[in-house]
């Protein structure tokens, strides 16, 4: 399974992650955060970062994602 992460605040960064990074047949293929994208994927070995919810969700290489339940409560980050 190739995993996107849609916001990646604490519950992410503390248990997701590690939990998808575990699982054999998984991997995290892109992060979408507001900011610091590219530092979180950097500090996670993630190919792909955007701020932009739109791009991650298009994307091909993802086959599920994470969305933060603080992202969700406010639209999506919109």
């Amino acid at each position: 399974m190739r995993w996107g992460i849609i916001g990646a605040g604490g519950i992410a960064k503390r248990r997701i992650i590690s939990a998808i990074k575990n699982e054999k047949n998984s991997t995290i293929t892109g992060i979408m955060n507001r900011s610091n994208a590219d530092k979180i994927a950097q500090e996670f070995n993630v190919p792909f970062c955007t701020s932009d919810l739109d791009e991650i969700l298009s994307r091909e290489d993802i086959d599920a994602v994470y969305c933060d339940p603080c992202v969700s409560a406010q639209g999506g980050g919109n």
